[in-house]
C-alpha cells in the first residue's frame, strides 16, 4: 500500500486539531508534500501522533505566551524523506537527554515511557532513524523522523 507524508501527517493532526485550538498553539506546516512511500502507513501515522502529542505537551508546559509548533517534510535527499516537528516548549533537560528514548523514561507527571522508545524501534523497523536536538530546558525541541523513499515504478502496460 502506498501512500503519502502529507495524508499520514493531515491524519494525525485530525486527531488533536482541537487541542491545538483550545490551547493557543500556533501550528505551521512547512513543505509539506506528496513524498509517496510504501512503508506501512499505520505505523508511521502512530509515530507522527507520539511526536505531536508530546510537542503538544512541551508546549503547554512552557510558560511562553507565542505557543508554537512547526511541521516540516525537507525535500528527498540520498533516497531518504524526513519529517521534522518542532516546538518552542519546555526543551529536554541537557542531563535527560542519553536516556530520551530509553524505554520508561519519561518527564511528564502521567507519562509512561514508552512512546519514544516505541516510536524509535518502529523507525528503525521501517529502515529509518528517530532522532532529537533541543538546547536543554526551556528552547524548545525538534524531532526527525527520517525514513526511506520508495520511488514509484512506472507500471508497465502488458502487449496486447
Amino acid at each position: 500500500m502506498r501512500s503519502s507524508l502529507g495524508d499520514v501527517i493531515d491524519d494525525a493532526l485530525r486527531l488533536h486539531a482541537d487541542s491545538y485550538l483550545l490551547s493557543g498553539i500556533e501550528l505551521r506546516r512547512e513543505g509539506v508534500g506528496g513524498q509517496r512511500f510504501s512503508s506501512e502507513p499505520h505505523k508511521i501515522l502512530q509515530i507522527v501522533v507520539n511526536l505531536l502529542g508530546n510537542a503538544r505537551h512541551a508546549v503547554i508546559a512552557s510558560d511562553r505566551l507565542d505557543k508554537r509548533l512547526i511541521i516540516r517534510v525537507m525535500p528527498p535527499a540520498e533516497g531518504r524523506i524526513r519529517l521534522q516537528i518542532e516546538d518552542n516548549g519546555a526543551g529536554i533537560p541537557v542531563e535527560s537527554q542519553a536516556r530520551i528514548f530509553s524505554q520508561g523514561f519519561t518527564s511528564k507527571k502521567d507519562g509512561h515511557g514508552f512512546g519514544l522508545h516505541m516510536s524509535a524501534i518502529t523507525a528503525k523497523g521501517l529502515g529509518g532513524s528517530l532522532s532529537f536536538t533541543s538546547e536543554g530546558a526551556g528552547k524548545g525541541a525538534t524531532f526527525t523522523l527520517e525514513l526511506p523513499l520508495r520511488i514509484e515504478e512506472p507500471q508497465l502496460e502488458a502487449a496486447s
